[in-house]
């Protein structure tokens, strides 16, 4: 969420389109409500987005490391026996 959001530039934000191609109703009076953030439902949607992408890449990274930080203790014992 970091970097310029051009919130107040007067460029129209994107709207989502539903399946039939119609715009999402949430986001046809979205100019009317009152700005008091910068943050918009389709931000949050995008966010979710990117966040479960990187977690759905990075999923068989994260096992091999949890697994492999094990590996110096699994025998750990066989000295003594």
């Amino acid at each position: 969420m970091d970097g310029e959001d051009h919130f107040d530039s007067g460029v129209p934000r994107p709207q989502r389109l539903e399946p039939n191609g119609t715009i999402n109703p949430d986001d046809l009076n979205a100019e009317s409500l009152p700005k008091n953030c910068s943050l918009r439902l389709d931000d949050i949607d995008i966010y979710m987005r990117i966040v479960n992408y990187e977690a759905a890449c990075n999923k068989l990274v994260e096992k091999y490391i949890n697994r492999a930080k094990w590996v110096p203790l699994t025998h750990r014992f066989d000295v003594y026996v």
